[in-house]
C-alpha cells in the first residue's frame, strides 16, 4: 500500500491526486483532469502505461520548443512585410506555448515517467527558446524602434547570461543527482519573462502600424531590469542554497 499523499487508490491502482491550486501553478492545476480524461484509457491493467505514453512529456517539451523557436523568425517576416495577421497568429501561438509551460511535468507526474533526463531538457529547451524570442525581438526593435535598441540590446544580454548560469547549476545539479526543479522565484521569474517578451512583440506591433510602441518596449524593458536584477539573482540563489543543504547532509 502506498504512502504518497499524491497518489489515490482507484481499483487497487494508486493514481495521482489533483495538484493542490497555487496560483503560480494555475494551468497545471486546471488541465489536470484533461490530462486524466485523455491518459487514463491508456492505463495497463498493471497499473503501468505503454512506451508512447511514458515517452510523450519530453515529446511534449521538444514540440514546445521547436514551435517557439520558429515564431521568432516567422514574426520578423510577417513584421517586414507588414502582415498583421501572420503577426497575430506568431503572438497567439508564443502566449499558447508559454501558457503550456509544464504540461510536460504534469504528464510526466501523472505517468510516472519523470527521469534526469526530462529534469535537464524542460529547463533548457525553455532557456534556448526564450533566448531565440529574445534574439527576434531585438532583430526587429533594430528595424522598427532603433531608439529602444542599445538598452533592449544589453538587457537581452544581461537576460541571457543569467539564463546561462542558470542551465549551468542545473546541470551541476543533476551531475549531484539532486534533481533540479524550478522553485518559487524560478517559477516568478519565468512568469515574468514571458509577459516581458509578449509585451516587446505587441510594442513592435502597435509601433509598426502607426502606433505609440515606445510604452510597450519600455514596460518590456523594466519588466526584463526586474529580473535581471532581482528575480534571476532570487533563483540563482534558491538552488545554489539547495546544493549547499544537500552538501552539508550527505
Amino acid at each position: 500500500m502506498t504512502s504518497d499523499p499524491t497518489l489515490t487508490k482507484s481499483a487497487g491502482i494508486p493514481q495521482p491526486k489533483r495538484p493542490k491550486f497555487e496560483l503560480a501553478v494555475a494551468v497545471n492545476w486546471a488541465i489536470h483532469p484533461i490530462i486524466a480524461a485523455l491518459l487514463e484509457p491508456t492505463r495497463r491493467a498493471d497499473g503501468s502505461f505503454p512506451p508512447w505514453v511514458m515517452r510523450l512529456a519530453n515529446q511534449i517539451t521538444i514540440f514546445r520548443c521547436a514551435m517557439l523557436l520558429l515564431m521568432g523568425p516567422l514574426f520578423v517576416w510577417a513584421a517586414q512585410s507588414h502582415r498583421l495577421g501572420w503577426m497575430c497568429t506568431a503572438i497567439l501561438t508564443i502566449a499558447v506555448m508559454f501558457l503550456l509551460d509544464g504540461v510536460d511535468g504534469a504528464v510526466a507526474r501523472y505517468t510516472n515517467s519523470q527521469s534526469d533526463f526530462g529534469a535537464i531538457l524542460d529547463p533548457m529547451a525553455d532557456k534556448i527558446a526564450g533566448a531565440s524570442l529574445m534574439i527576434w525581438w531585438l532583430v526587429t526593435v533594430y528595424q522598427f524602434n532603433r531608439e529602444q535598441f542599445t538598452m533592449s540590446f544589453w538587457l537581452v544580454i544581461l537576460r541571457i547570461a543569467l539564463d546561462a548560469a542558470l542551465a549551468v547549476i542545473a546541470l551541476f545539479e543533476a551531475w549531484r543527482k539532486s534533481h533540479p526543479k524550478a522553485g518559487k522565484w524560478g517559477k516568478i521569474k519565468a512568469t515574468c519573462d514571458y509577459v516581458a517578451i509578449l509585451t516587446g512583440y505587441v510594442g513592435i506591433i502597435v509601433f509598426a502600424y502607426g502606433g505609440l510602441g515606445n510604452g510597450f518596449t519600455v514596460a518590456a524593458e523594466w519588466m526584463l531590469v526586474v529580473a535581471c536584477l532581482f528575480l534571476a539573482p532570487m533563483s540563482i540563489g534558491e538552488h545554489l542554497r539547495s546544493l549547499w543543504r544537500r552538501r552539508r547532509t550527505a
